[in-house]
């Protein structure tokens, strides 16, 4: 096999495939790349990387001059492309050795034998269109609460799920619940799935532009379209929680401004225990206090300005740093934080978030 390539186009396609493969693997195929460019294939040479669970394939703009496959070792290949100069690259493979010329820079690789290389399922017949935009914002709002426990097994992923107009994702850990929701248009079947984490991450990269994923689901495998390339991964398998029971009817609410609030949170999480960071919330009439305090740091007391619908007093225990991350994926503006009582959970949600229904839900803590 022999072909000629641009260095930041092959770059750009290693950027995007480089998170699929092993770093360290029992199976040492796993941390390669498998190329390969057949006689029938014109104009370029298709990429393929997997760690079993997912497989990414690509495709990049080549020169072939002699069709064939190889594997070559990923992580050692992109620190060599990323090395050196903006120029053609000359790939020449003679049987697991790969030669790597650019300008005046030469490379000799051990590679693996291509026929060895685990396969992916084979796609459906037809794959069909779902809205990139709405997709990547639903997984983006919610994959920060995704539990990263080895024994919550059924909640190390993202929650996807269609049907009567609605998508909807929801991730939690046991501690607090990330939800969104929107109209979308699906021509297929209900989904109910769970998308792996590192999955939903690849998802997010792989959407560049607003042109529709194709998107199909077959035998627990996910399969994603975006132009030239394919994102095949497994579903989990488990029982996600019953989230909708989670929702509860709320006896008052408080609405702040976001930043302001963020800013008031990060200062007593200052003096909050390292573990726990746990602190209190006193609302009151048009006003809430965030209070924190350990024996081996001291206290800490900040003060703002809120929209109540409190007359007396309300005390809360949290953890700050859990209130804290919902605004990472917050938009801006406003945030409506509705309550039922001191003991119960609260939900947070945007005053003004369009067709979007977002909603975290975080659990209390006895302080």
């Amino acid at each position: 096999m022999k072909f000629k390539v641009g260095r930041l186009s092959l770059l750009r396609e290693l950027n995007f495939i480089q998170p699929v493969t092993e770093k360290k693997s029992t199976i040492p195929i796993l941390t390669s790349l498998h190329f390969s460019a057949s006689h029938k294939q014109t104009g370029g040479v298709t990429i393929h990387g997997t760690d079993l669970d997912s497989h990414l394939i690509t495709f990049v703009d080549a020169e072939i001059l002699e069709p064939g496959s190889c594997c070559i070792p990923a992580k050692k290949l992109t620190e060599i492309v990323k090395a050196l100069p903006e120029a053609e690259i000359t790939f020449t493979i003679e049987g697991e050795s790969v030669r790597i010329t650019c300008e005046r820079s030469k490379f000799k690789l051990t590679g693996h034998q291509p026929d060895n290389f685990p396969k992916p399922k084979l796609q459906p017949d037809k794959l069909l269109p779902f809205p990139a935009d709405t997709l990547k914002t639903l997984i983006s709002r919610v994959k920060f609460a995704v539990s990263d426990a080895e024994s919550r097994y059924s909640t190390n992923g993202v929650k996807f799920e269609y049907k009567d107009g609605q998508a909807r994702t929801v991730a939690t850990d046991g501690h607090r619940l990330a939800f969104c929701a929107r109209p979308a248009y699906f021509e297929g079947d209900a989904i109910d799935t769970l998308i792996p984490i590192k999955t939903a991450d690849l998802v997010i990269k792989l959407i560049e532009t607003n042109e529709p994923v194709q998107f199909g689901i077959e035998s627990g495998t996910l399969f994603f379209s975006f132009g030239k390339r394919t994102l095949i991964s497994r579903t989990i398998v488990g029982q996600f929680p019953n989230y909708e029971l989670i929702f509860v009817e709320p006896q008052g609410s408080v609405v702040a401004d976001c930043l302001r609030l963020r800013s008031t949170l990060s200062r007593v999480a200052l003096v909050t225990d390292d573990r726990s960071k746990a602190a209190k919330l006193v609302i009151g009439k048009d006003q809430l206090v965030a209070i924190a305090a350990t024996a081996e740091v001291g206290e800490g007391q900040a003060e703002m300005d809120v929209e109540s619908s409190f007359d007396t007093d309300i005390t809360l225990g949290f953890n700050v740093q859990y209130i804290s991350d919902y605004f990472g994926v917050m938009p801006e503006g406003s945030v409506r934080i509705e309550i039922k009582d001191e003991m119960s959970q609260i939900t947070m949600k945007p005053v003004e978030d369009g067709d979007f229904d977002f909603r975290y839900v975080v659990m209390p803590m006895r302080i």
